[in-house]
């Protein structure tokens, strides 16, 4: 690709992530219209070196997250005749704006090791049995503890 073409292949794949939010069918919408034959792995490399193409294409992602939430409100105004999936809309809104959408039980898995492992000492506390574990450090290593806590 030469040097005069980096700039309008940028901004067409700017607007190509805006509308399809995928970098694959971007490029490819780019290179079907004629203007670059571009790769993948140039849309990531500018991602990573190009600090203005990486803040357009974080814009770019908003809006395509925009029109997923505009669908979710089409179909909640006019349930019927709306085709697609639901949970396929809320799937990717999950993905794009997991911060928003993300779903009310999800838990870090540390955190519920921990939790677990502190439970299961307890339980044997008020069995009146002793443990002699690490809670904190066996839940950090992801090493179960040991078979006698919780039985």
């Amino acid at each position: 690709m030469t040097r005069s073409l980096t700039a309008p292949t940028k901004a067409a794949i700017i607007s190509a992530m805006a509308e399809v939010g995928n970098i694959r069918q971007a490029v490819d919408k780019v290179r079907a219209s004629g203007l670059s034959m571009i790769t993948y792995s140039t849309v990531h490399h500018w991602k990573k070196s190009d600090p203005q193409f990486k803040e357009d294409y974080d814009q770019a992602m908003e809006l395509f997250a925009d029109s997923l939430e505009q669908i979710v409100m089409d179909r909640i105004r006019s349930p019927e005749g709306n085709r697609g999936s639901d949970a396929l809309v809320m799937f990717m809104l999950n993905g794009r704006r997991s911060h928003v959408y993300r779903p009310a039980g999800a838990v870090d898995t540390s955190d519920s090791r921990l939790a677990l492992a502190g439970i299961r000492v307890k339980l044997k506390e008020l069995k009146g049995g002793t443990v002699e574990v690490d809670v904190i450090a066996g839940a950090r290593s992801n090493a179960a503890p040991p078979d006698e806590i919780g039985q």
